[in-house]
């Protein structure tokens, strides 16, 4: 299947439930393949209706990165810590924590 014909299918389930943030998840998956500027739009939009959705702060900020917006990424990344901690997910923390870690000691190295 193209990832257009993705795009398309992963549209359609979001009219039909609006309510599921996975379906946008995938979505925003599917754009960040063909455009990191879009898929900006739709992460964002992503973390603004489920704040609480866990799995976007990670993959958002790499978008961010990739659009050389990495003092954005870090602060989503950091905001993803916190809700990391408050969610009891220690997986998603080590995994935020290790990115964030790693951006800044890129960022350091460019210095």
């Amino acid at each position: 299947m193209l990832i257009e014909d993705r795009i398309l299918q992963l549209e359609k389930l979001i009219e039909e439930d609006a309510s599921d943030p996975f379906l946008y998840y995938a979505l925003c998956l599917e754009f960040s393949k063909i455009s990191n500027e879009r898929s900006e739009s739709l992460w964002l939009e992503l973390i603004s209706r489920f704040p609480d959705y866990l799995p976007s702060y990670y993959q958002a900020g790499l978008t961010l990165v990739e659009i050389r917006k990495r003092d954005e990424a870090i602060q989503l990344w950091k905001k993803g810590i916190t809700l990391a901690e408050l969610q009891n997910d220690r997986h998603a923390l080590t995994e935020l924590k290790s990115i964030l870690q790693n951006t800044l000691l890129d960022e350091l190295e460019e210095d």
